[in-house]
């Protein structure tokens, strides 16, 4: 189950970029931070998974953890009032290393990627 959760995973988020260049920068931020918000929940539900060993569940704690804080500081730059490009930035970043992330996890696992969005959320 974790296998082809974290491939769905990883490939909802390589569609950030396609978001970021159809929408304005607001908007685009909007929906990157609800897809971060949506990884960042599904992390955290199979790592504490009973059938899940301790070793990946502790990575995927970890790049939950990493999702957060990268969900953080983009708030952080949105409530200071940076420019909205500036948000996106970051919260591309963030989508970039957490499908690196969920890649490695899927390659120490011995897992394709190649599945479907579980969740039935669309990316548009």
């Amino acid at each position: 189950m974790v296998g082809p959760t974290l491939g769905a995973l990883s490939q909802y988020l390589a569609a950030a970029d396609s978001v970021a260049r159809d929408r304005d920068d607001e908007a685009a931020a909007d929906r990157l931070q609800e897809m971060l918000a949506t990884v960042e929940d599904v992390l955290g539900r199979l790592a504490g998974e009973e059938s899940i060993d301790g070793s990946t569940a502790r990575r995927l704690f970890i790049l939950r953890d990493d999702v957060s804080a990268q969900l953080l500081a983009a708030a952080t730059l949105q409530k200071i009032e940076l420019p909205s490009d500036a948000v996106l930035a970051v919260l591309l970043k963030a989508a970039e290393s957490t499908r690196a992330g969920l890649d490695r996890q899927l390659s120490s696992a011995g897992c394709s990627g190649s599945v479907g969005w579980p969740i039935g959320s669309t990316v548009a």
